[in-house]
């Protein structure tokens, strides 16, 4: 299982290299236009990046997936960790655009300088959804590794719809520090 999971991620990891540009962009980009008071321009690159980005992760998922086998060759050639790594993609990369959104977003708080969002929907993310949905999905309900996939995916989903949520309220456009004139 472990193997599988390792892999994985690192296959992941592909769309998510694309990602950490983005989320660095688009905290500048944020930061930079609410500081010079262009409010609307920072709403429309928000919107645009989360769509962008979105985008991009859900089509470098989709190659993942139906590459997934090759991709676990290149690491490994146990007939076990390959069926369980498919699994895993299965089960986990529909969630990926997702990640990304959920990313994108925190980045967008921390770029305007409102922080505790991105604490919280990340807390929530984390052990609200993840650890303790995988916990129940595996322990409790005994569906095995396919509930820690199910768990870590919801984690992700839960986590978009939390911030997108939170995004839409438009806080994250508010000054933190005023002008000193």
């Amino acid at each position: 299982m472990l193997a599988a999971y390792g892999i994985g991620i690192r296959i992941i990891n592909m769309v998510n290299v694309i990602l950490w540009g983005g989320v660095t962009a688009v905290s500048t980009m944020v930061g930079q236009n609410l500081g010079a008071d262009q409010t609307r321009r920072a709403g429309k690159i928000v919107k645009r990046l989360l769509l962008t980005f979105f985008s991009i992760a859900a089509a470098a998922s989709i190659g993942i997936y139906f590459l997934r086998g090759p991709l676990y060759q290149v690491f490994i050639n146990d007939p076990a960790v390959l069926q369980m790594g498919s699994t895993f993609i299965t089960f986990f990369i529909p969630s990926v655009p997702f990640f990304a959104v959920f990313r994108l977003s925190t980045s967008v708080f921390e770029g305007s300088g409102h922080t505790r969002p991105s604490m919280t929907v990340s807390l929530i993310r984390l052990w609200g959804l993840r650890i303790l949905l995988s916990y129940a999905f595996y322990f409790i309900l005994g569906a095995g590794a396919v509930g820690i996939w199910i768990g870590m995916a919801i984690g992700n989903f839960g986590a978009a719809i939390l911030s997108v949520a939170w995004l839409s309220k438009g806080g994250w456009k508010k000054k933190i520090i005023e002008n000193e004139t």
